[in-house]
């Protein structure tokens, strides 16, 4: 979609604009994002597509409290949006607060039980904590939800072999190898025998 020609047509279509912001946003020109996605809020200050979207870019620019802010606006407007509590696990995570990251992943899956994005996040946040039995759970969970996603079999295959499991650790790294993970593959020739 052309949205330049969309906002010379309808200059206050909120829509038009976050669509932008995200083109841009996707080509790492954030600046011009922040500016589109600031005057869709102009236009519609509750569109929590473009808080989301927002937030996402703060991420990938590792402005945590000012995604946690885009989050948080989100669960403001709508208590139960398990991407908002999904971000916001994703921001406490990165903090390396896991505990409270895997609160939100909780909570965004008993609103969505079929989220991928919340197992998989809760795995490693779970992961980092240690807890490799939980982790490898929520790894179960979101592979009946998507089984195409390599790095979900590689981090599988690690927690696998951090608990001893090495022929299900072998397996996972076989399945990652095989969905093009080339890191899965090295670890596989290394500590497979294959």
């Amino acid at each position: 979609m052309d949205y330049n020609k969309v906002i010379e047509y309808d200059s206050k279509n909120a829509l038009a604009y976050n669509g932008r912001g995200l083109a841009k946003c996707n080509l790492s020109d954030y600046k011009g994002a922040f500016k589109d996605y600031y005057k869709a809020l102009e236009i519609n200050p509750l569109d929590i597509e473009v808080y989301i979207d927002c937030g996402h870019a703060n991420i990938s620019l590792f402005n945590f409290r000012e995604a946690a802010q885009n989050f948080n606006k989100v669960l403001e407007i709508a208590p139960n949006n398990f991407r908002a509590l999904t971000g916001l696990g994703n921001v406490k995570s990165l903090m390396s607060n896991y505990k409270r990251a895997i609160d939100c992943y909780s909570k965004a899956i008993e609103i969505n039980p079929m989220f991928f994005d919340a197992y998989y996040s809760s795995g490693r946040a779970e992961y980092n904590l240690g807890d490799y039995r939980a982790a490898i759970d929520d790894y179960n969970k979101a592979e009946v939800i998507n089984p195409k996603f390599d790095l979900l079999y590689y981090y599988r295959g690690i927690c696998k072999q951090m608990i001893h499991d090495i022929n299900g650790a072998c397996l996972d790294w076989k399945e990652a190898s095989e969905l093009g993970n080339s890191q899965a593959h090295d670890l596989k020739e290394k500590n497979c025998g294959q």
